[in-house]
Formats: C-alpha cells, structure tokens, sequence
C-alpha cells in the first residue's frame, strides 16, 4: 500500500487483514468502496467486507449495510444483522463514553432506534447506564436506573447486584446510598448467593450500619 497499490483486489486484502487484527483504518476502507460502483458493492466480496468492517456509526460500511439492509438479512439471517447492529451501538456508546461525547452518544440512540432490532428500547436504556456511569454522570445514572427498572423490572439478579456495585464502587455521594440498598436487597432476594451477600454487607457498611453489615458479611462466606 505505502508503495502505491491500489488494485481492488489488493485493497479488499489489504483492509480485511487490518480489521480481523484489530487495526482499522476507515480512509483505506473509504478509500476502497468509493471506487466501487453500486452493483459492485453488492458484490458476494464487497458484502462480505461491509460486514466485517461495520463497526461503529460512522463507518462507510455501517452507511452501506444500513442502507441495503433486507440484502443483508437474506445473506446472513436475522440474528447476525441484529447481532452486528447491537455491537455497532455497543463500540460507539464506548467510545462516546471514553470521550465523553454526549453527541455522538446520543447519535448511537438515534441509530438503534432506526435499526429497529429486536429489544432495541431495553438496550437503548441500558447503553444509557453504561454511558451514565462510565463518564460519572451519576445525577443522570440515578435517574436512569429508576426509569430502567419500572419499564424492565429487575428479575435479573446480576443486573441488580451490578447496579448497587456500581453505585458503591464509582460514586462517594451518599444520596444514593437508599437506592443502593434497595437493588441490592432485591438482588438477594432473587439469588442468596457469596456475591449479592456481600455487597448487600457493603452497602450497609457505607451506611455505617455495621451491625448489619456484619451479619451478612460472615452469611456470604459461609
């Protein structure tokens, strides 16, 4: 490449190799299908590197995929699209989280909406919780969680536990202490497993309840 081959077939090589080892490059790939015509990009080889290379929103592949998406669905079924569009969603709410950009956070709802995948309102909120907590947005995480559980009630019991360790681990405001309890005694209430135990004792211990959080200490290890 850095010699100046651009041969089609080189390129689609060239960019399959740099994505199945963890090193796109979107200006090679954009690069690459813009000198494509569109009955080449439907193409059995251009298809097959679309959907490789669809990985986050902004992908020229993502743009393409979306575009032709029933062509995608009668190639790879259903549950592969839908699996690929969630984690489209999944690397661009980490990277808006990483980065702290609520816009293109955001823009990723928009997408999943538009997508339609099955369950895509659920995962919507739950991306929200994920972003929430990440960038320490707790004010919003809190109000997230309440809205996530009245609509998806908590019959996972490592939701919940995730949540009140969330709440423990990455936030010191002491507001959200009631809160916590409550999903850590609904995650014991679930499961009365070592892990929901002990962050139910946790969560009383920051309370300064120490009593409690004893007892349920020494329950989750024996």
């Amino acid at each position: 490449y850095s010699e100046g081959d651009r041969a089609p077939e080189f390129l689609r090589d060239y960019i399959t190799t740099l994505y199945r080892v963890g090193t796109p490059d979107e200006v090679i790939l954009s690069e690459y299908l813009s000198g494509q015509t569109e009955a080449e990009l439907v193409s059995d080889q251009n298809t097959n590197l679309i959907f490789l290379t669809a990985n986050n929103i902004n992908s020229p592949s993502t743009e393409l995929l979306m575009a032709d998406k029933d062509l995608y669905v009668a190639k790879y079924g259903q549950d592969k699209v839908d699996f690929k569009l969630n984690s489209i969603v999944d690397n661009t709410v980490s990277k808006a989280a990483a980065e702290k950009d609520e816009a293109l956070f955001n823009a990723a709802l928009e997408f999943l909406k538009k997508s339609k995948v099955e369950g895509y309102k659920a995962k919507s909120s739950s991306s929200s919780l994920m972003f929430y907590q990440e960038t320490g947005n707790f004010a919003e995480y809190s109000k997230t969680v309440s809205k996530h559980f009245k609509k998806y009630p908590g019959d996972n019991d490592q939701v919940l536990y995730r949540v009140a360790a969330n709440f423990l681990l990455s936030s010191e405001d002491e507001s959200y202490y009631d809160q916590c309890l409550s999903f850590a005694e609904s995650a014991v209430a679930l499961k009365d497993n070592f892990n929901n135990n002990l962050v139910l004792a946790k969560v009383y211990y920051a309370q300064g309840q120490l009593a409690e959080a004893r007892v349920f200490a020494e329950y989750a290890i024996t």
